[in-house]
């Protein structure tokens, strides 16, 4: 397991050279309604190789947005938003072989893994979010935000969870 370069004051891995850093990112993106981030943490538009794939991807990033900004107006959170991370698992490869159901929906990857993400949400529940990531052609990560697009979904589902790789003390 490669070391990340870069962590946050919350001492989870960030950006896109490592799956578990953008994979942190996108929760970041999520629990501080950052839609910037979020945006640069999914897969380009272009990396989908039907029209009407990127369209879709495209209209739910966009209200992802406007919801975004939305509740960063209301000051109460919602009860089922993420506040904070507290665990991060190892990215897994898929156990069964995504890559050919994977790669008829994309032009152009390397790698296709998850990672788990376990949340702290509002209303003091704990959730794992199972977080699919990509490694482009260039290697660095991106999310794929829909993997219910195609039949990855089920099989993510079916996984069962990988060993923590950070977990901060607090």
């Amino acid at each position: 397991m490669q070391k990340p370069s870069t962590v946050t004051k919350d001492f989870f891995p960030r950006g896109t050279e490592l799956p578990e850093g953008v994979a942190c990112d996108c929760t970041r993106a999520i629990t501080h309604r950052d839609a910037k981030l979020l945006a640069e943490t999914c897969l380009p538009l272009q990396a989908y190789k039907e029209s009407q794939v990127q369209k879709i991807v495209a209209l739910f990033l966009k209200k992802t947005a406007e919801r975004m900004e939305w509740e960063a107006k209301h000051s109460i959170p919602s009860p089922m938003g993420i506040k904070e991370i507290l665990k991060v698992n190892s990215a897994r490869s898929l156990s069964r072989n995504g890559m050919k159901v994977f790669g008829s929906a994309l032009v152009s990857f390397k790698d296709i893994r998850f990672v788990d993400v376990q949340v702290l949400l509002h209303s003091g529940k704990k959730l794992v979010s199972r977080t699919l990531v990509v490694q482009l052609a260039d290697l660095s990560w991106r999310v794929d935000l829909l993997p219910s697009l195609s039949e990855l979904q089920v099989w993510l589902n079916e996984e069962k969870p990988s060993l923590p790789l950070y977990a901060p003390e607090k």
